[in-house]
């Protein structure tokens, strides 16, 4: 008579010092603590946001501490938030799983601070110089064709601020790009500069991926905004080409983003449209503020189309901001318990405060500036209100970026 012998092994699953802070473990399969009967093929992890496997582990020990997996780590190519590891035939025993794992998303702030700074500058420049192309090429042009002189000069000011927008950009993305080096490697500061592990970071994650794009349009920036500058007359040819490589570069920063983590096509898509309505509104105000000069004679038709894109922006923001605000913050009370919906709160405040100035701006536009000549206290109160929202939009980006580095608030 034969014996059936039942293999019994526990699986433990344990966390170790992990690199990310926004990729938690969902679901396991054998599950966290389990008692199974046969030995597994495989153990598979699966986690609340899309993981970068350069940078990932899972490892299974027996008793004793040696390690008994294949090390072939895997990412399903269906589910990009799914890892697995092949395991041999597994005698009766306990055994203890250990991850690692960073999400795409990006690596956990070692150096918040220095990562919220980073992050702040470069969202920033991104923003203003697609707001920089946006008026000039919507709210500036058409105006532009009454006749004004002064138009000239506001547009190469326009092109000089790009220039500083892309120096900015570039430098923080040099800076946060490093950042992501130590916190994905785990290395000191000084030897994240190593070729082994920024090589690593640049070409194997979905961030070095997006870096590489948008160190490209960088580059690509300044080539055109340089030509702008030594060839007057080129600069209305390039101005189409330079929005819309401002418009990529911007909404790039989507593919970095929680939404992408997630890999929720709704989010995505609210990311983006978030990012565009940011770029016309709140990037347009700065060349606002450097049109609105005692110079111009032909302000009312900038005013009027500027304050219409902006009504519309501020519509995509308020639509796409409710999506991804229910998508990674889940519930009403999240809002109020956790750090990220806090934040987010406080993100709402500003955007709140900073709509009134909008309408405030818009009202004296409509009863004021269009029925009678523009005099100098009454651009004098416009100019305060635009320079009141641009202290904010910068109040709101900071929040952004330390949103960024947060765990959202719908991850346990």
């Amino acid at each position: 008579m034969k014996r059936i012998v039942f293999i019994f092994f526990l699986i433990l699953l344990t966390e170790s010092p992990r690199l990310e802070a926004h990729a938690f473990l969902k679901d396991a399969e054998p599950g966290v603590g389990s008692t199974v009967q046969k030995s597994p093929s495989e153990v598979r992890i699966r986690f609340t946001e899309n993981i970068e496997p350069a940078f990932s582990s899972i490892q299974v020990f027996d008793a004793s501490g040696e390690e008994v997996d294949k090390r072939d780590l895997n990412l399903d190519r269906s589910d990009h938030a799914l890892l697995h590891v092949s395991l041999p035939r597994l005698g009766v025993g306990v055994y203890k799983v250990v991850w690692r794992v960073v999400s795409v998303c990006e690596g956990e702030p070692v150096l918040t601070a220095q990562l919220i700074i980073a992050r702040a500058v470069h969202i920033a420049a991104s923003i203003l110089l697609a707001g920089i192309f946006s008026f000039d090429l919507v709210i500036l042009a058409p105006a532009g064709r009454l006749g004004s002189g002064d138009f000239h000069e506001i547009e190469r000011r326009l092109f000089r601020l790009a220039v500083w927008s892309l120096i900015a950009a570039l430098l923080s993305a040099l800076f946060w790009f490093w950042l992501e080096v130590v916190s994905m490697s785990a290395l000191p500061l000084k030897n994240a500069v190593s070729a082994t592990a920024w090589r690593t970071v640049l070409f194997e994650t979905q961030f070095g991926r997006v870096w590489q794009l948008r160190l490209c349009l960088i580059a690509s920036g300044f080539a055109l905004v340089a030509s702008g500058l030594v060839k007057v007359k080129a600069r209305r040819a390039l101005v189409p080409v330079l929005w819309l490589l401002s418009v990529v570069l911007l909404v790039s920063l989507a593919w970095i983003s929680h939404a992408a983590a997630t890999a929720h096509p709704l989010g995505l898509l609210g990311d983006v449209l978030h990012l565009c309505a940011a770029g016309g509104w709140i990037g347009g105000l700065v060349p606002l503020v450097i049109f609105l000069t005692p110079l111009v004679e032909t302000v009312a038709p900038v005013l009027r189309r500027f304050s219409t894109l902006s009504l519309s922006c501020v519509s995509v923001l308020v639509v796409s901001g409710i999506s991804n605000s229910w998508l990674l913050a889940g519930s009403i009370y999240a809002l109020f318990t956790t750090s990220y919906g806090r934040l987010l709160l406080l993100k709402l405040t500003f955007f709140a405060i900073l709509v009134g100035f909008g309408a405030r701006n818009r009202f004296v536009i409509k009863t004021k500036l269009l029925k009678a000549p523009s005099g100098p206290d009454l651009l004098s109160q416009i100019r305060r209100n635009v320079l009141c929202e641009v202290c904010l939009g910068v109040a709101v980006v900071v929040i952004v970026a330390c949103l960024g580095v947060t765990p959202p608030a719908r991850h346990p």
